[in-house]
């Protein structure tokens, strides 16, 4: 399951210059925490649409700071990917409740 997962995030890499500055949902709007819930409890389910909305929502977001503190985009890339591997993995521990 995880290699599967980890081949949908590497092909969700953009072409050309990666992750284009200023797209993205950067601040989720307080009526999405829901959704954001949601999204959690499909990730845990281990359903690979659920992982792909959060990569489509977020990843601009998350590579924007992985350049940041890297300053390499293949660098900034494989963090981008690995955090979101990491989520994957380890979306059975999520606590909504928290």
């Amino acid at each position: 399951m995880g290699d599967q997962a980890a081949q949908e995030v590497a092909h969700r890499r953009p072409h050309g210059p990666p992750y284009p500055a200023g797209g993205g949902n950067v601040v989720a709007a307080s009526g999405d925490h829901g959704r954001e819930a949601g999204l959690a409890a499909g990730l845990a389910a281990g359903n690979h649409e659920a992982l792909a909305e959060l990569y489509d929502r977020y990843a601009t977001l998350a590579y924007g700071v992985a350049m940041r503190v890297l300053g390499d985009p293949g660098r900034a890339e494989d963090a981008v990917q690995d955090a979101f591997m990491n989520v994957w993995n380890r979306a059975a521990s999520f606590d909504a409740h928290r």
